[in-house]
């Protein structure tokens, strides 16, 4: 793991491509070494909150005023983080052109101001349990992209799915073979239409989390 400690920075908020510049050496000289498949989780901040500052003026490409301070400030890292994954992705298509990759982009949640702009006003940090959690503020996006690869999308893929799919819509993308669990998941995903949790209020997962338990692909904390 190489987190900000390891990287010597002050602070978790750096440029995406601080983090990102590292996944292409780090997949060669695994390839190199004679290694076979291999998952890289990259975690980037420059575009978490707060949004009511500017981030290293910089580094950032300035844009128009389009709405408000933080939605402005949202939009001007997010041209960012666009350049610094078009360069991640070129960088990882020069260190290896004969590997092929699947690339999956998510956020984990909603900024803050998400919830200014669907009507409801609540201090910053705060968590805005008088919504619905099938409410628009609890969803967020997926991408899948692909170097020397197109990722398999299946065409009855549900347009969206709780996070607690995603590890089997991703080994799908990449053409992997699923396990009889992810192969389970996969159905129940087509079954219910992406839910799993809001299924039937937790029942469904429940059962699911007991068979990984009882598997040992989850540990108990």
């Amino acid at each position: 793991m190489l987190d900000r400690a390891a990287l010597g920075l002050g602070s978790d908020w750096a440029p995406d491509r601080v983090y990102l510049d590292r996944g292409p050496a780090w997949l060669r000289r695994h390839a190199e070494a004679g290694g076979g498949p291999a998952f890289l989780f990259v975690l980037t901040m420059a575009n978490h909150a707060p949004h009511d500052r500017r981030y290293r003026g910089d580094d950032a490409p300035p844009t128009e005023p389009i709405a408000d301070r933080e939605l402005d400030e949202y939009l001007r890292r997010l041209r960012a983080t666009a350049r610094d994954y078009a360069a991640f992705r070129d960088a990882l298509a020069a260190a290896l052109p004969s590997r092929r990759f699947v690339i999956v982009h998510f956020g984990d949640h909603q900024p803050p101001f998400t919830a200014g702009l669907l009507g409801h006003h609540t201090p910053w940090g705060s968590v805005p349990e008088q919504f619905p959690r099938e409410h628009l503020a609890y969803r967020t996006y997926v991408a899948i992209d692909g170097v020397n690869r197109v990722p398999t999308i299946a065409p009855d893929l549900p347009d969206e799915i709780e996070i607690a799919y995603l590890g089997t819509v991703v080994l799908e993308a990449a053409g992997l073979p699923l396990d009889p669990l992810h192969a389970l998941r996969r159905d129940l995903m087509r079954r219910h239409g992406g839910a799993l949790w809001f299924a039937d209020g937790g029942r469904l997962a429940a059962a699911i989390n007991r068979r990984m338990l009882e598997r040992g692909l989850l540990v108990r904390h």
